[in-house]
């Protein structure tokens, strides 16, 4: 797995306009390691893991970026 260190997906990072050009890559693979192991259960096909992954991230993206902002804003959050 990816150390955090912010850093986003070489690949998604080549692509502003992507939704997941900002996600760091730490929070990718974590995604992306949760569906290998579905995929090994028979659950998901392997060939789907990795952007069955991506796609669940991206979908949540809206909601974990309107929660970072209110946490933002919260009384005696970080300046």
């Amino acid at each position: 797995m990816t150390a955090f260190d912010g850093k986003p997906d070489p690949e998604y990072a080549k692509y502003p306009d992507h939704d997941l050009h900002d996600v760091p890559l730490a929070v990718l693979e974590a995604g992306r390691a949760y569906m290998r192991l579905a995929a090994s259960m028979g659950d998901v096909a392997e060939d789907d893991a990795e952007p069955l992954a991506d796609s669940v991230i991206g979908a949540a993206l809206p909601v974990i970026r309107e929660w970072m902002r209110a946490v933002n804003r919260s009384p005696g959050a970080p300046a």
